[in-house]
């Protein structure tokens, strides 16, 4: 936003006047893009506007562009600049049609290049012939689906996933003080339960609990049969009930969900905003709260035993995360010895931080390093 701009408001539609805003200001202030346009509302009314007068000349836009196409638009899903590369390459100049026949294997295969053309990063172009395959599967489009493949692309998208992968596995994440000692998670949920008025932390309480997505806090629900839930994102078969694996314990994280699936759509949509901001001191975004939650289960299991092999925290984590059992490898043959180090570290990270500050001089004292 100019100054230029705000001099103008000021200057000739001040504070408190019953008139519309000048033409030429009005134009100015629709032409602002959304960030200048905050900006606008915020200098109004820090300078004494109204409501009436700010979203009079700065009114909020809804988020997002309305969707054109009719609902029954098998390609949809699809942009439509890809929809617009897929029709200039088969000459497709009244859009792609929705009939099966006319989807030979040259024409799918033309198409497919064209999605690959028109995207520079192989995981993207992946994700969307993915999408046209489904659309195409959608119409009837029978064998010739056969000729969607890019082998060349789904390996280049795999390659680069798995290297992001391994680099996160490497940098690791760093446990957000609000979630570092199990204790208080389950001070606050038994609090959450009992009065059902949720805090900035009950969405990550939540979703550490139950190791759940972001969006598993809209669909998860308890399941009919003790101590199980339904619900979960990425499965076949959603409804199957799933064991609750639960640092809190399945009883309290069970209680949590019903008392949480008591709020209504916009309030959980709030609260998992307002989780954003709370962990952006700690540089984590919701979605980390799963691997937290399957974190603090692994620890809260270590507590429980006497010793702990590598193999058995791998088991109890994708029993947390709802996953099968993980594939042996040849690293299982050798993570099977018992260490009370880990259960002795679970002790302490359960501790108060006064106990733990006492605890780092005793270490410092014994000339133990960091």
């Amino acid at each position: 936003m100019s100054t230029a701009l705000f001099v103008d408001v000021v200057m000739k539609w001040p504070p408190g006047s019953k008139e519309a805003a000048p033409e030429a200001i009005q134009r100015a202030a629709d032409a602002l893009g959304r960030q200048d346009r905050a900006r606008l509302r915020t200098a109004m009314q820090q300078r004494g506007y109204g409501a009436d007068q700010v979203d009079q000349l700065a009114k909020r836009r809804a988020v997002g562009a309305p969707r054109q196409r009719p609902e029954n638009d098998p390609f949809r899903a699809i942009t439509r600049p890809t929809i617009e590369a897929i029709a200039n390459a088969l000459g497709a100049s009244e859009g792609l049609p929705a009939d099966p026949q006319w989807w030979t294997e040259k024409r799918v295969r033309d198409a497919v290049n064209a999605i690959a053309d028109a995207y520079k990063t192989p995981t993207t172009a992946r994700n969307t012939i993915s999408q046209f395959r489904g659309a195409l599967r959608g119409i009837g489009v029978g064998d010739a689906l056969a000729a969607s493949g890019r082998p060349d692309i789904t390996e280049a998208a795999s390659e680069a996933q798995d290297a992001r992968t391994t680099a996160r596995i490497v940098e690791g994440i760093n446990l957000p003080y609000e979630w570092q000692r199990v204790g208080d998670i389950r001070k606050r949920l038994e609090e959450f339960v009992a009065t059902g008025v949720p805090t900035r932390l009950t969405a990550g309480d939540v979703a550490v609990a139950l190791s759940a997505r972001p969006g598993e806090l809209h669909t998860l629900r308890v399941g009919t049969e003790p101590g199980t839930v339904v619900g979960m994102l990425k499965k076949r078969g959603e409804d199957a009930p799933m064991q609750i694996k639960s640092c809190v314990g399945p009883q309290l994280a069970g209680s949590a969900l019903t008392r949480w699936n008591e709020l209504d759509a916009r309030a959980k949509t709030q609260q998992i905003k307002s989780l954003g901001r709370v962990l952006q001191t700690s540089g984590l975004t919701p979605r980390d709260m799963r691997a937290v939650g399957a974190h603090l289960y692994t620890r809260q299991q270590t507590l429980e035993s006497p010793h702990r092999t590598e193999g058995a925290a791998r088991l109890a984590a994708a029993a947390a995360l709802r996953h099968a059992p993980p594939a042996k490898t040849s690293i299982d043959h050798y993570s099977r010895v018992r260490d009370s180090g880990p259960k002795l570290a679970a002790q302490i990270a359960e501790l108060p931080d006064s106990a733990r500050q006492e605890l780092e001089a005793l270490l410092q004292r014994f000339g133990v390093q960091n």
